[in-house]
C-alpha cells in the first residue's frame, strides 16, 4: 500500500529527535486515554498495556543492541556523537516505561483509608461550616456486603442504629457528616452518589464540657466481618477527666455522651 511505503520511506529519513517525539506523543496519548477509562476497565486495560509493552519493547531493544554492536567496529570508529544520541534514546524509552507503570497506583486489594480531598473542596467545607470526613476502599473479587452503623452513647451506656446495610462496589468511596441534628453518609461511585441518613440524638459538643473527635486517617485492612471503627466523638461531664487516645476502642472509653460510625464488609458466600 501507498501509506505504508510512505511511512517506511519518513522513518528511514527521520532522526533520533523525530523517533523521540513520537515517543512522547503516544505516551501523552496513553496517559489521557487512561484517565479517560471508567475504573472498572482499568485493571484490565493496565495487564493488556504491560503484555503489549513487553511483547514490543523485547524486539526494540533486541534491534537496538545490533546497531549498537556495530557502532563498536573499526568500519564505524569516529562515530561516538551517534552513540551518544543512541543511548540518550534508551534512557528516554526506560523513563517512558518506568513513567507508565506509576501512572496507576491505587489501593491493594481489602484495603481502606482516608481519601484526599482538594484543597478547593476543604475550602467550600470550610465556608458552609461542614465537617466531611472521606475514606477509599478497594475489595478482592466477589460479591461482598457493607453495613455502617451509628453508634450513640448516652449516660455511659452504648446503643447502635444501623445506616446501611447493601451491596458494596468492588472499588469506591464514601464520606461521612455528623451534625448536631443527624448523621449522613454519602458514597461516591462510578454510577452516581447515594445519600442516606438518619438522626443522631445527642449532640457531644453542646452537651458535653471535654469533647475529643477523631477519625480513621491511616491504612486500615479488611477482614470480612470485621468491625472497623471510622470515627468517634467522645463527651465528658467532668471536665477533668483524662480523655483516652485509643478512640478505636470507643466502648471502653468512660464517655459519658458519645456518637462513632463504624462500617463492616462481609463476603457473601458462593452459591
Amino acid at each position: 500500500m501507498k501509506l505504508f511505503r510512505v511511512a517506511d520511506d519518513y522513518c528511514r529519513a527521520s532522526n533520533w529527535k523525530i523517533l523521540a517525539l513520537i515517543k512522547f506523543c503516544l505516551f501523552s496519548v496513553g496517559i489521557i486515554c487512561g484517565i479517560l477509562l471508567p475504573r472498572r476497565w482499568k485493571r484490565p486495560a493496565i495487564g493488556a498495556a504491560g503484555a503489549v509493552f513487553a511483547v514490543t519493547y523485547i524486539p526494540l531493544m533486541t534491534s537496538f543492541f545490533r546497531f549498537w554492536a556495530k557502532d563498536k567496529t573499526p568500519s564505524r570508529a569516529g562515530k561516538d556523537p551517534v552513540m551518544a544520541k543512541k543511548l540518550f534514546l534508551l534512557v528516554l524509552t526506560l523513563a517512558l516505561a518506568a513513567g507508565l507503570c506509576g501512572c496507576e497506583k491505587g489501593l491493594e486489594p481489602m484495603q481502606l483509608q482516608a481519601a484526599p480531598v482538594s484543597e478547593e473542596t476543604r475550602q467550600v467545607l470550610d465556608l458552609i461550616d461542614n465537617e466531611l470526613t472521606l475514606w477509599e476502599y478497594r475489595l478482592n473479587d466477589g460479591t461482598y456486603t457493607m453495613v455502617v452503623d451509628l453508634w450513640v452513647c448516652q449516660d455511659g451506656r452504648w446503643e447502635k442504629t444501623n445506616l446501611l446495610t447493601g451491596p458494596a462496589a468492588e472499588q469506591a468511596e464514601f464520606a461521612m457528616r455528623l451534625t448536631a441534628s443527624q448523621a449522613e453518609l454519602i458514597i461516591l461511585e462510578e454510577s452516581g452518589t447515594s445519600r442516606y441518613a438518619i438522626p443522631c440524638p445527642v449532640d457531644v459538643t453542646s452537651e458535653s464540657g471535654v469533647c475529643s473527635y477523631s477519625s480513621l486517617t491511616s491504612g486500615s485492612t479488611i477482614s470480612s466481618g470485621a468491625e472497623i471503627p471510622l470515627l468517634a466523638r467522645l463527651g465528658w461531664d467532668n471536665s477533668t477527666d483524662p480523655v483516652p487516645t485509643d478512640w478505636q476502642n470507643f466502648q471502653d472509653s468512660g464517655c459519658d455522651i458519645g456518637v462513632a460510625v463504624t462500617v463492616i464488609f462481609t463476603e457473601e458466600a458462593a452459591a
